[in-house]
């Protein structure tokens, strides 16, 4: 054992020297060699953050093959590795890609108005997206991912709520999942018609809305329609377009009279989105625009042409060093390192005070000389396990993982 210890300090001790030798030298000559050209595009993206998503998937619908290399495991590494996930005051999400990433569904702002039921379907439930036993999952207010928060129908589907007692409805909304046909996901589902009826004895039913499904593609939808009628029994007729074999819905709310806005619930603000959300919607963006991508690949050199003219780069990961051949380069990287390794110019560095940020979990803020510190959001519930297995929300402020996120800067 001391042997070994001994071969690996000496082992250490000739690396530091060789390494010194290196550092001390001028230059190093590179063996020549081959690299595999992994993709041939015509963009490529170098980048993961959402600045790099926005550019390859804009790319993507204008007809161009892309290709984009993320230096993270991961996407969107700009909002998730900083933690800088929320919207600030009077922001509001514009593009439909921010849309969907600030659009964390799976802890949304309970609606205070929203009336509380139970139902039955006239159809089971089938697949892997069966509905718990009694019925919920059409109630639980998740509906973040078709794979795990949907309840699958295969065929046209009668639900009935049941509110308990004769209450204003003012509104109903149903989400479900979409998937055309031709997806490489797998077979498609869809909804084309939902009709709303009411009752009051659950025998006589009075037609109330009919909200047709003319949205444009996505993966997900929303159907709502304005009721203003009071009722105890509410029917929602579910049908699926022609040649499609099922159904999957995500949540049915059932919204009464306005009593607090829903800014007011307990929350001034929605959570901001968790960083798997983030991450998982930008993956899903590229997928659905076509972009191949990989993780874990850094930019190391660019290619040239036989006029000079920058045709590609080079990327190294695990494998290996390989080349991206592009018509188009686009440096989406924080630090313009595809641009700096081609030779661009740039300005000098701002000398003086400069501002640096960073964001913190839990504990209390803290202040000091030049710092000022402020509180991001609420916190995020733990969601916890009961005694029977299932996974229950709690919402209590004494159990919250962090009570905020709190950005500290220099004042």
């Amino acid at each position: 054992m001391i042997l070994q210890r001994s071969n690996w300090f000496w082992s250490v001790l000739g690396w530091c020297a060789c390494c010194a030798a290196a550092i001390g030298a001028d230059v190093v000559n590179e063996s020549a060699r081959k690299i595999p050209v992994a993709y041939e595009a015509d963009v490529v993206v170098v980048g993961g953050g959402t600045g790099a998503v926005s550019a390859a998937i804009a790319a993507a619908k204008d007809g161009g093959k892309v290709f984009l290399a993320a230096p993270h495991p991961y996407l969107g590494d700009e909002m998730t590795a900083t933690l800088r996930l929320w919207l600030e005051e009077g922001e509001t999400p514009a593009s439909p890609l921010a849309q969907r990433v600030f659009g964390d569904r799976s802890q949304p702002l309970v609606d205070p108005n929203r009336i509380p039921y139970q139902y039955e379907a006239d159809l089971p439930s089938a697949g892997v997206h069966r509905d718990t036993a009694p019925p919920s999952r059409l109630t639980d207010g998740r509906w973040d991912s078709a794979s795990s928060e949907s309840v699958q129908y295969d065929g046209d589907v009668q639900i009935t709520a049941d509110l308990a007692q004769a209450q204003e409805i003012r509104t109903v909304r149903v989400m479900f999942y979409r998937r055309a046909p031709g997806s490489a996901g797998g077979s498609p589902f869809d909804v084309k018609r939902i009709t709303v009826s009411l009752s009051d004895d659950k025998e006589q039913w009075k037609p109330a809305a009919v909200m047709e499904n003319d949205l444009p593609d996505s993966d997900s939808a929303t159907l709502q329609a304005a009721i203003n009628v009071r009722a105890r029994y509410v029917r929602f007729h579910v049908q699926k377009p022609e040649g499609i074999e099922r159904i999957l819905l995500g949540e049915i709310e059932i919204i009464g009279p306005e009593k607090t806005p829903v800014q007011e619930a307990g929350r001034e603000t929605p959570l901001p989105p968790r960083p798997m959300h983030v991450k998982n919607t930008l993956d899903d963006e590229l997928l659905a625009a076509g972009v191949r991508y990989l993780y874990s690949c850094y930019a190391t050199d660019v290619l040239r042409d036989a006029d000079g003219q920058v045709a590609g780069i080079v990327i190294a990961n695990r494998a290996g060093r390989q080349a991206v051949i592009a018509k188009v380069v686009i440096d989406a990287t924080d630090r313009a390192a595809v641009a700096r390794i081609a030779g661009a110019k740039f300005s000098p560095y701002p000398a003086g005070h400069l501002t640096f940020r960073q964001v913190v979990i839990g504990g209390q803020p803290k202040s000091g000389p030049d710092m000022t510190a402020r509180v991001i959001g609420d916190g995020y519930p733990i969601v916890g396990v009961s005694r029977g297995g299932q996974l229950q929300r709690v919402l209590d402020d004494r159990r919250r993982v962090a009570r905020g996120l709190a950005e500290l800067a220099p004042a």
